[in-house]
């Protein structure tokens, strides 16, 4: 359970409604008709579902259920075959020699033909994939899924163990498949005042470029001090041509120096902040806020796991809201956001979205005279302020 590590990376989702009390409680049931179905046996190629957290072979709940105190927890679990490249081509050249071989016998002739055409190729390449597929045993890849305070429309969010950018796309439709609810990815905290033309697409970097100027400093936020240690960070340009890699007390600080001097940005970073005392190592990526979390102080007693799942919801939960409220600190420093609009919650637009995604949104925008809706086969509609 990658979860009740120390460390595992981390991709948080916020959902756009909130499903019934009853399907809440037959969560078991509803995780179990979308879960995992083995192809061991079959020809696919990749397969992907919901298992149980303590089982990834438990797909129907039978070894415990996903309840854990006021939480959800379960495991998605996706296998794949792959067949390597060079095999497939020293494997696709034997069939071509093969095929010339009998092609020869049959016209009787010692003349040697070197060559098919390229649909005779791309036949034989297909059906030796097809034959190494049934040869290979899918692989697994787990990724731990947390639905915290599910029963919570305001303050419910879900948590998967994973940055993989297939993995997070297969969270959306599975999630909605399951429970009828739309969720979208968090980034950490994404508010784009409609009226803000220039917001820069490298929005990432520059926070964590801001970030760096603190390094070795603590910070107020919101009451709660926050020390900040940057250990290895990677500058670049904006088009990425110059790139500077440091590690702190092995790098020359100079080259660094210089380097913001010239207008580079963090591009990724490993740091560590203390938050009252509590470490928490992070490295995250400034162009999409990719991350993954190490809980330096927290450990898994095994005596009582329910305590120690509890703990790290806690812990991880504590970690985001700062790390939300650094966000927003910037913004409003750098005047991109009023501290009244730091000061509202991200989700203001909830009740509105619950609504919109029960007819079949995928996401809700704030727009200068209201709201942007999008569906799923493709289209939107402008909800104006006042009016429809």
């Amino acid at each position: 359970m990658p979860f009740l590590k120390r460390g595992h990376p981390l991709t948080r989702f916020r959902l756009l409604g909130q499903p019934s009390r009853e399907t809440l409680l037959q969560a078991a049931e509803h995780l179990a008709r979308v879960g995992f179905r083995p192809i061991d046996t079959l020809p696919d190629e990749t397969a992907a579902g919901w298992v149980n957290g303590d089982d990834p072979t438990d797909s129907e709940w039978r070894t415990s259920r996903p309840d854990r105190l006021a939480h959800l927890f379960w495991t998605l679990r996706y296998d794949k075959r792959t067949v390597p490249a060079q095999l497939l081509d020293v494997r696709t050249r034997l069939k071509i020699k093969e095929r010339l071989e009998r092609r020869r016998a049959e016209i009787k002739e010692k003349v040697l033909i070197n060559f098919v055409n390229k649909d005779e190729k791309a036949e034989i390449r297909e059906q030796v994939r097809l034959a190494l597929l049934s040869q290979t045993a899918p692989v697994p890849t787990l990724a731990d899924v947390v639905w915290i305070n599910h029963a919570d429309a305001d303050t419910a969010e879900l948590w998967l163990c994973s940055t993989q950018s297939t993995l997070v796309d297969m969270v959306r439709p599975l999630f909605d498949k399951t429970f009828n609810v739309m969720v979208r990815p968090v980034t950490p905290f994404t508010p784009r005042p409609p009226e803000a033309e220039d917001w820069p697409e490298n929005i990432g970097n520059r926070f964590l470029t801001w970030l760096q100027t603190h390094d070795g400093h603590s910070l107020d936020v919101a009451g709660t001090d926050v020390a900040v240690n940057f250990e290895r960070l990677t500058i670049a340009d904006t088009a990425g041509d110059c790139v500077i890699k440091a590690v702190v007390g092995e790098s020359d600080p100079d080259e660094v120096e210089r380097g913001f001097e010239n207008g580079m940005l963090v591009r990724e970073s490993d740091l560590f902040l203390g938050i009252s005392g509590d470490g928490y190592k992070v490295r995250v990526k400034g162009e999409d806020f990719t991350m993954r979390l190490e809980t330096t102080f927290w450990h898994m007693d095994r005596e009582d796991p329910d305590g120690s799942f509890a703990d790290k919801v806690l812990s991880v939960e504590r970690f985001n809201t700062v790390w939300d409220k650094l966000y927003r600190l910037w913004l409003v420093q750098e005047k991109r956001l009023s501290e009244e609009q730091a000061a509202k919650p991200e989700n203001d637009v909830k009740p509105l979205a619950a609504q919109l995604a029960r007819q079949g949104a995928t996401s809700v925008e704030k727009t200068a005279g209201g709201v942007t809706v999008h569906y799923k086969d493709g289209s939107s509609m402008t909800v104006i302020r006042g009016g429809k």
